[in-house]
């Protein structure tokens, strides 16, 4: 039975609004959130991309590694939270289900929940493969799609230059036969260029997944997120997007006008990563914290390297270590410790994107050799 007391105490608002709970999650040894990249390859070349596809799949000795670190913690956790990332995540499937196949044995030997979802292009998301995904406890997918047919072509096709939309919507219209549990938050991109076919994409989703409270939609601008791909974007201004949200917002719920001052009125974290949550998660009324402002939460490349955050891939700041084989992890701790910086105040800007106050490294910072440690957890 609950304690009211105790569940009033850990609701009391802290500064500036988050929860000793909500600190607590983020600061918890029982629960380990891992955002792996089984490749940096990617069958997409999308216009406005920062990515440089530089590495391939993960070789066997990270796969191993990935799996004797969830060994090492298995009887410690309540909970592992996998989020997969790229490149194109599911063109590493056969890593993927290693992976996956190791982490859910382990969940059930020792009685830890095992969740987590995709952030992929659907080029290849079949519902047999969302399926097998979903009976991991995989099943939150994050799709983004730039319009309407020929409009999310120019931006989003492949790498061959062909066409990749018909195939994604195909893929999305056959999840509705499905009786599986999971989530797929379309991520609409809006631009000067593509919102008349954005329009017309709101109207097509609305026909197809209105009834279905798996499809939800999160409103996007395409913006500049460094690389090469900065170049090709015209950003909207904050007055610009807020009027094409709220005109798309009485498309997908026409009837809906509590629903629409809910989304309009909700805080607007900072930083990407803000948009790929679930639905639940985008519900509670803390200020957001960002995976990679949390201490419970590592980045792992497909070459083992360790960082905290998936937009600044190639910084210097967020190369904070490596994964070796044994499962263990040798951190630069100098640069490890400022992503947690926003915890000591509850800064929520620090806590909502930490990379914005984490001082750029000096061409001798980067070029001198960070103080090492090695974290070795106790076998399982």
């Amino acid at each position: 039975m609950s304690n009211p007391k105790i569940e009033e105490e850990v609701q009391t608002p802290l500064a500036n609004g988050f929860t000793r709970r909500q600190i607590a999650s983020v600061v918890s040894s029982r629960r380990m959130e891992l955002t792996i990249l089984p490749t940096e390859k990617c069958n997409f070349r999308c216009t406005y991309c920062y990515e440089t596809f530089e590495h391939g799949a993960m070789k066997p000795h990270v796969v191993e590694g990935i799996c004797n670190l969830i060994s090492r913690r298995a009887k410690d956790l309540e909970m592992l939270s996998i989020s997969w990332f790229g490149g194109e995540p599911l063109l590493a499937i056969r890593q993927v289900r290693e992976i996956l196949s190791h982490a859910s044995r382990e969940a059930e030997r020792h009685g830890f929940v095992l969740t987590g979802g995709f952030t992929t292009n659907a080029y290849v998301l079949s519902r047999e493969l969302m399926e097998e995904m979903v009976s991991y406890n995989q099943n939150f997918f994050q799709i983004t799609l730039d319009g309407w047919g020929e409009q999310h072509d120019r931006t989003r096709r492949r790498a061959d230059g062909a066409g990749t939309f018909e195939r994604i919507w195909t893929n999305l219209l056959s999840f509705r036969e499905s009786s599986a549990n999971f989530e797929v938050q379309l991520r609409v991109h809006l631009s000067h260029e593509n919102y008349d076919s954005a329009t017309e994409l709101c109207r097509n989703i609305r026909q197809a997944f209105g009834n279905d409270f798996r499809f939800y939609v999160d409103l996007q601008d395409i913006r500049d997120m460094g690389g090469s791909g900065a170049e090709n974007v015209i950003p909207v201004t904050r007055a610009e997007l807020d009027r094409m949200k709220r005109e798309l917002l009485m498309i997908l719920y026409p009837d809906q006008k509590k629903k629409i001052e809910a989304i309009e009125s909700a805080p607007k974290p900072k930083g990407e990563s803000a948009s790929s949550r679930r639905a639940s998660e985008q519900a509670e009324p803390e200020p957001y914290i960002c995976y990679a402002a949390k201490p419970n939460q590592f980045l792992i490349r497909s070459t083992g390297g360790l960082g905290k955050c998936t937009v600044y891939l190639d910084d210097p700041r967020n190369d904070v270590g490596h994964l070796n084989p044994d499962g263990s992890l040798t951190l630069k701790n100098e640069r490890l410790g400022p992503w947690f910086a926003g915890l000591d105040t509850l800064d929520p800007d620090k806590l909502g994107c930490p990379i914005y106050s984490i001082p750029q490294l000096s061409a001798e910072e980067v070029a001198s050799s960070p103080r090492r440690i090695s974290l070795v957890l106790a076998p399982a």
